[in-house]
């Protein structure tokens, strides 16, 4: 902070704006509330590097863990330089951007909005800290770890002796190594974006083309280099015919209470006037489009990319070795941070840890792609149901000049028949780690096709 403050005041010196006196040194007041936050923060990311540093064997093997944790960290810093973006209770609960909007308003003088958001920004920060110290514990707790063979870390000789060793199931490095390609991948592709598409066919290719290089061609590819069967590592076992249906009307069902969340989340963390404006082209583009094709488009395309990427291959090697929720944990933030706009990623990932769960308790892809599909499904159908002549139309739906909205009683009802779906869709179904959970043993006979579907 010292060599901050000093470097601050050569350069405020050296500033003039246009024929005005040099600005002179930056106010003591500012650099000391940025110095009583760097401090949390420089703990959570040397706690975080340590523990990602004490897996590697090499600077460069480092180099490698390190990227996929700055990838996840550059947007929580870049939020708060977002226009429009304000402390509030939604964006103090976001680690690191609370922070960064606490110093933010302290500068400024809003004291009183910073004290109101002074325990929320304070509590997510401890709790990102006790995860961070306790990881970076448990990293030098485990014998294998520290004393693990210290070879020199070399590309191609990792890559021959994981084609060499390959296993019915991918291992946990894999995943990472395929969720870090996917992200990266994304990441650099939202800057790659051109103007809003003209037509069906170029709003077409913006949408499906990513999704299929992307996030599904990484995962298909890594289930093909790092296991001998493929179609187990994607997790495309078979189940009942009747699991696939019930998914279909858990998406239906629950798509109410989907609803409800995201408006929710839109209260908590409000669209800006400059956000809202840039959409708009987009949306009115959508409600022109045919059904069909935004169904394609929206609907069925990422419910089967993003599934078999997210739920199968990746979720296959995070869950070895009995670690099942961390596998829906994880998987869900993934998820949700592959969806470009904060609204929008906080939802998927509360929906991910449903989608998780689902693919857990029943050891297969499938039932999410479903569930996956009905629910982008209504969303794009939302209007045309709401607005089309059906009988008894006004018992699911709410129309007003602003929007569609779905009745009370029917997302109550909805919300208790989704309950009742989930439950028999997973007693008595097969987990995911009864699906050759020993990495060395091929316990069970190859399960490659879904029966009836």
């Amino acid at each position: 902070c010292c060599s901050m403050l000093l470097t601050s005041s050569l350069t405020f010196n050296q500033i003039s704006l246009g024929a005005g006196p040099v600005v002179g040194s930056p106010p003591l007041v500012p650099m000391l509330w940025l110095f009583v936050a760097l401090i949390p923060l420089s703990v959570l990311f040397s706690a975080v590097a340590l523990a990602a540093a004490a897996l590697a064997k090499s600077s460069k093997e480092g180099q490698y863990y390190l990227m996929p944790l700055m990838m996840i960290t550059l947007p929580l810093v870049m939020i708060p330089m977002v226009p429009g973006t304000e402390l509030s209770i939604g964006n103090s609960l976001i680690p690191v951007t609370g922070m960064f909007l606490l110093v933010r308003s302290l500068i400024e003088g809003d004291y009183l909005v910073a004290l109101l958001h002074l325990p929320s920004v304070l509590g997510v920060t401890i709790l990102c800290l006790w995860f961070a110290m306790n990881w970076a514990r448990q990293q030098f707790e485990d014998e294998a770890v520290l004393f693990g063979s210290q070879e020199p870390f070399s590309l191609n000789r990792w890559l021959s002796r994981g084609w060499q060793h390959r296993e019915p199931i991918p291992s946990r490095p894999a995943s990472f190594l395929c969720a870090a390609v996917i992200m990266i991948a994304l990441f650099f592709a939202k800057f790659s974006g051109g103007s809003v598409p003209v037509g069906d066919f170029e709003f077409a290719k913006l949408v499906v083309w990513p999704q299929l290089l992307l996030i599904l061609g990484p995962a298909v590819i890594f289930s093909l280099i790092a296991s001998r069967r493929p179609l187990r590592a994607l997790r495309l076992n078979k189940v009942p015919l009747w699991m696939p249906l019930a998914a279909i009307a858990l998406g239906i069902c629950f798509h109410p209470t989907y609803v409800a969340l995201g408006g929710l989340v839109n209260t908590l963390y409000p669209l800006s006037e400059q956000a809202i404006a840039a959409l708009k082209p987009l949306t009115e583009q959508m409600a022109a489009m045919p059904w069909f094709v935004l169904f394609s488009v929206i609907a069925l395309t990422p419910a089967v990319c993003e599934e078999i990427a997210f739920r199968g291959f990746i979720f296959s090697g995070l869950s070895r070795g009995d670690r099942h929720w961390g596998a829906v944990a994880i998987t869900a933030v993934l998820f949700g941070a592959s969806h470009g706009v904060l609204q929008q990623s906080i939802c998927a990932t509360l929906m991910g840890v449903l989608l998780g769960y689902i693919a857990y308790r029943t050891g297969s892809v499938y039932p999410g792609i479903f569930f996956h599909l009905a629910n982008n499904a209504m969303s794009v159908s939302l209007d045309r149901l709401a607005s089309s002549d059906v009988p008894g139309v006004i018992f699911f739906f709410d129309v007003t000049e602003d929007a569609v909205h779905y009745q009370q009683h029917w997302t109550v009802l909805s919300f208790v028949l989704a309950t009742g779906i989930i439950y028999l869709m997973t007693k008595g179904s097969i987990k995911s780690g009864e699906v050759c959970e020993d990495s060395n043993k091929d316990l069970t006979k190859p399960i490659e096709s879904l029966s009836g579907v």
